[in-house]
């Protein structure tokens, strides 16, 4: 498995994702799955070009520390 500081859904893009789909509760995981594809659909472009360059200071982090740890 790969470092979790590399995925921007991870890091970023995840959160916003579990804001935007646990306003309500959901009773079911078709509900849960309907909620996230809209969700998702409404991430602003903006949001997700600074996670792609996010992620890119984030493999520029990763290399610097030869793979290690980094913050």
């Amino acid at each position: 498995m790969g470092s979790l500081d590399l995925n921007p859904l991870y890091y970023k893009l995840w959160a916003v994702l579990e804001v935007m789909t646990c306003r309500k509760h959901r009773n079911n995981l078709d509900s849960l799955k309907r909620s996230l594809l809209k969700a998702a659909a409404e991430i602003p472009l903006e949001m997700v070009r600074t996670a792609k360059a996010e992620w890119l200071e984030h493999l520029k982090a990763c290399a610097w520390a030869e793979g290690g740890h980094f913050e």
